[in-house]
């Protein structure tokens, strides 16, 4: 079960066009389990379960699946059609680049392009001179649900090379490598562009209609969890660990993380810095996520969540969660 989370403060840019057109965001935000008061404090996450929710009730409520964020709606069911496209395409290169015409059609205030280098690829958005992009949710979601939609087409995670954003770099910037799969990301360029090696574009479509439609089903959590990228060592490792932490209430030590995937813990050390990590910030992660999950999720004390998460006290565990969220554990439960 993946229990991963996100800042709050992409939330509430995805909120704004929806403020922007007057709708009751506190009822929106209760319906789908999100206490408004959460959202109030930049350190605070949700799960990507409540996301999702919200996520489908914003394109419901608006008829709207860019949120009020781009200059025009793309009006609910868009996407499909744009995925329809994409799946006529052998490779991934000609699925990108149908995903792109698809949605230059779409005329929303960017202007899509597949760009091709000496061995690179890049799909790249443009402003449109004059353009409404209300914010840089909006550009994060296309790109995200674009690159990911790919990689299932193709059931391989496809490497980003590197992520150029044209907006300087906000408060939580290391948030944003994960949504690539850990490729660096690089604030304040002159547009925006997902660079790709010309390899990867060559990986062949290997869904069905079938298929699509049943991946289509399960959005936007289906992209949210996407379990492609589990064939990165990160993504096992985090995958290993809660799972350990779940049935042993006890977190492994690197030594023992390494042996289990047969490398030197030297080694194991270089091949988590390749992906932008290290072994106690992914332990850290791990724990936080599933201390938001518990506390929205279960009635267990917390003291109890603390001996489950494998702190020694509860008193270290408070100030654990003081300091990822913003709250107490106790403050954070009675908003839920």
């Amino acid at each position: 079960m993946d229990s991963s989370t996100i800042p709050s403060p992409f939330v509430v840019k995805m909120l704004e066009g929806a403020r922007d057109q007057g709708y009751n965001l506190d009822r929106i935000l209760s319906d789908c389990g999100i206490a408004p008061s959460v959202l109030e404090e930049k350190r605070s996450r949700i799960t990507f379960r409540q996301l999702s929710d919200l996520s489908l009730a914003l394109m419901e409520l608006m008829d709207d699946e860019s949120y009020g964020l781009l200059d025009r709606p793309s009006r609910c069911g868009s996407f499909k059609h744009a995925c329809y496209s994409a799946l006529n395409g052998s490779t991934v290169e000609r699925a990108m680049g149908l995903l792109a015409e698809f949605s230059n059609l779409m005329d929303s205030g960017l202007v899509f392009q597949v760009v091709a280098g000496r061995d690179t690829r890049q799909y790249r958005l443009i402003r449109r001179p004059g353009a409404r992009i209300r914010n840089s949710y909006a550009i994060e979601h296309i790109l995200l649900n674009h690159h990911r939609t790919l990689c299932w087409m193709a059931d391989e995670p496809i490497p980003v090379l590197r992520v150029d954003l044209d907006y300087p770099a906000p408060e939580y910037a290391g948030a944003y490598r994960p949504m690539f799969y850990n490729a660096p990301v690089h604030f304040g360029q002159k547009y925006v562009a997902l660079t790709f090696s010309e390899t990867s574009m060559t990986l062949p479509v290997v869904k069905n209609l079938k298929q699509l439609n049943q991946f289509l089903q399960a959005m936007p959590l289906t992209l949210l969890s996407q379990t492609i990228a589990a064939r990165t060592l990160s993504a096992q490792l985090r995958a290993w660990l809660e799972r350990r932490l779940r049935e042993t209430q006890t977190m492994p030590s690197i030594d023992e993380a390494a042996a289990q995937f047969d490398l030197h813990p030297q080694t194991f050390r270089r091949s988590l810095k390749k992906e932008g990590l290290t072994f106690q910030a992914l332990k850290m992660q791990i724990r936080r996520d599933l201390a938001v999950d518990y506390l929205n999720t279960r009635s267990d004390s917390i003291e109890t969540i603390a001996q489950t998460l494998d702190f020694s006290e509860t008193s270290a565990f408070i100030r654990a969660f003081k300091s990822w969220t913003g709250f107490t554990p106790l403050a954070f439960r009675k908003l839920c």
